[in-house]
């Protein structure tokens, strides 16, 4: 057997450490929770729109009623780059919000980003205006979706991983705005998942580690993590051929 990819390429190791690939090496991939092989990943080409995958104290990301604290955390790579975002006192939704890569209405794709609690247990993500919005709740403590709503009938993937050390990568998908996606605080104690609804609990101290956004053009999955920095990045596919070519 041959194999090729023209990039670089993310996967988890057996210690459940998100590792880089050089190119034309192949990712023998690993579950990162339980180290149990997942055998040689295979992806088609994607393209992570994110511009700022791994800084959400850039400027490319708009900041309302939290603070973000750059490079506070250990990310699921190992090292000291997840980024902090930290509530306020201010009674507002509070939130970060990126483009996304969406320079146009109806651009559908898939919405991933990597996340740890820091004291807040519900996150919201969600995209488009408010009349025809997509939301996914997700908990970050026990690692399940908590609440999954549309106002449109566009519903696909909504998911959250375990990714080890109290990780988990959340994912949704569905046609998106120019608006952007919101990564939104939630009030535990209302239980009302509106952007609108303020988090009243914030206390300028609690708050969300979060590391690894992204938007690919992707119906279903958004495939391994693609990291960015300051430009969008393309994965090549991975090629296995016999040595016939087959």
């Amino acid at each position: 057997l041959d194999f090729s990819r023209a990039s670089t390429a993310t996967y988890f190791d057996n210690n459940g450490v998100l590792q880089s690939a050089a190119i034309d090496e192949p990712r023998f991939d690993h579950d990162p929770v339980t180290g149990e092989p997942l055998g040689v990943l295979i992806e088609p080409a994607s393209v992570n729109a994110t511009v700022w995958s791994e800084d959400l104290s850039n400027e490319y990301w708009t900041k309302t009623a939290v603070t973000v604290t750059p490079n506070a955390g250990i990310s699921p790579r190992g090292d000291m780059t997840a980024d902090l975002i930290t509530s306020t006192t201010t009674s507002s939704a509070q939130y970060v919000r990126d483009g996304m890569g969406v320079s146009s209405n109806n651009s559908r794709g898939v919405v991933s980003v990597f996340l740890k609690s820091n004291g807040v247990r519900y996150v919201q993500l969600n995209v488009a205006p408010n009349t025809n919005r997509r939301v996914a709740v997700f908990d970050i403590i026990d690692g399940v979706v908590a609440k999954d709503v549309t106002l449109s009938t566009d519903r696909g993937l909504t998911k959250i991983t375990d990714v080890g050390d109290g990780w988990f990568l959340c994912q949704f998908n569905g046609t998106y705005t120019s608006s952007g996606v919101h990564i939104v605080f939630l009030d535990d104690a209302t239980g009302n998942f509106d952007l609108t609804t303020p988090f009243a609990s914030g206390d300028g101290v609690i708050g969300v580690y979060a590391w690894g956004a992204m938007f690919t053009r992707s119906s279903y999955s958004p495939g391994s993590y693609i990291p960015t920095a300051g430009a969008p990045v393309t994965r090549a596919a991975d090629v296995l051929t016999t040595k016939s070519g087959v």
